[in-house]
């Protein structure tokens, strides 16, 4: 469920925000990346990590990353990234 509401997400809005933090950084910005700026507060917390807007965003995350982990584990290595 989560990783759908990502993919979403990234088919609605992903062309417009990741071109502008593209600019702002000066590289590539992956689509889970900008689900993340979008969905915490922009002010750290004590501890220095950063806040969920709302506890569906921060559970959505984390399917996803679980979701994304386990798809990468099934992939053969490879001894070169590609861009």
């Amino acid at each position: 469920m989560g990783s759908a509401v990502v993919a979403v997400f990234a088919a609605a809005f992903g062309p417009f925000l990741y071109h502008g933090q593209e600019l702002q950084r000066g590289q590539a910005v992956l689509q889970d990346e900008i689900f993340k700026i979008t969905h915490t507060r922009k002010e750290k917390n004590a501890d220095g990590t950063y806040q969920w807007v709302e506890p569906r965003a921060e559970r959505t995350w984390n399917e996803f990353q679980q979701h994304f982990g386990e798809f990468r584990a099934t992939q053969p290595r490879t001894t070169q990234m590609t861009d």
